[in-house]
């Protein structure tokens, strides 16, 4: 028998709706992530600068000293504008290393800055992948 709140109970709430992320074509999305601290290098530098596009699922790493806006803006246009053109849009978490002159750079490209929910590495799994396989190094 039912006990009389399992007849009362609605269980009705609305399904919350996914937006994929749509991939146009080859250089439309970069995804930009940090590894690490990892194990010092020669070089002194700790973190690993993930960088993927989508569509090939090609992928750029920039080992860094530290996970500073500048040095990602700098790596960004070095690795990627340079060599492949602006892409349409990038997406990145909401650090402060993809803030101020990422940002900036973003903007004088005409590229479209996205970023994912706070504590949620899932809504860029691509990039997370990548990130842990750098771990596993």
């Amino acid at each position: 028998m039912f006990s009389e709140c399992g007849r009362t109970a609605s269980f009705n709430a609305p399904t919350p709706e996914l937006h994929p992320l749509h991939i146009m074509a080859l250089g439309y999305r970069w995804s930009l992530d940090f590894a690490g601290p990892l194990t010092l290098t020669v070089r002194h530098h700790w973190y690993v600068l993930v960088m993927v596009e989508h569509f090939s699922k090609w992928i750029e790493l920039v080992a860094l000293p530290d996970k500073a806006s500048e040095g990602v803006a700098y790596a960004f246009l070095d690795k990627v504008l340079s060599h492949y053109g602006a892409p349409a849009k990038v997406l990145t978490d909401q650090g402060r290393e993809f803030q101020d002159e990422s940002h900036v750079l973003c903007d004088k490209a005409l590229i479209d800055h996205m970023t994912t929910s706070r504590d949620h590495p899932e809504a860029d799994g691509l990039a997370e992948r990548v990130v842990q396989t750098v771990w596993y190094i």
